[in-house]
């Protein structure tokens, strides 16, 4: 057997290998999911490979993730705020005050937030000092 069939066969029994782990590892997280919310205490290691899932069993249900509704707004909070600076540098208490005058709408709990990294975000953004920002 040449070099490269060896390292073949040694490579494909470690892959093997680390496929039954992967199975045995998903047989335990399937079990988890399945015991969720009872009593019964959850099976691990090899033997939850056998037990994960009972003939009559029902299959699981996935939760369907959907899009956010749109804010409404004509542009981004990146665009927005690099419309509205200027070269006079603003604090973000004002920058947030002007978006909002203008109708700009938020989603987020903490505008300010969105707002604070939308700042160091934008590249039309530079600092003109500590908390004030101005168009670069």
């Amino acid at each position: 057997m040449n070099n490269l069939s060896k390292r073949y066969v040694s490579l494909r029994r470690a892959i093997l290998k680390e496929k039954e782990k992967l199975e045995e590892r998903l047989a335990t997280i399937r079990a988890a999911v399945q015991y969720e919310g009872t009593a019964q205490k959850i099976p691990t290691g090899r033997s939850a490979a056998k037990r994960s899932a009972p003939a009559d069993s029902q299959p699981v249900k996935r939760r369907i993730v959907r899009a956010k509704k749109s804010s409404g707004n004509a542009t981004t909070l990146q665009q927005a705020v690099g419309k509205l600076l200027s070269d006079q540098p603003m604090t973000k208490r004002e920058i947030f005050d002007a978006l909002c005058s203008q109708g700009f709408r938020f989603q987020s709990k903490d505008p300010l937030n969105s707002l604070n990294a939308a700042l160091y975000r934008n590249d039309k953004v530079k600092r003109a000092g500590p908390g004030l920002f101005c168009r670069a």
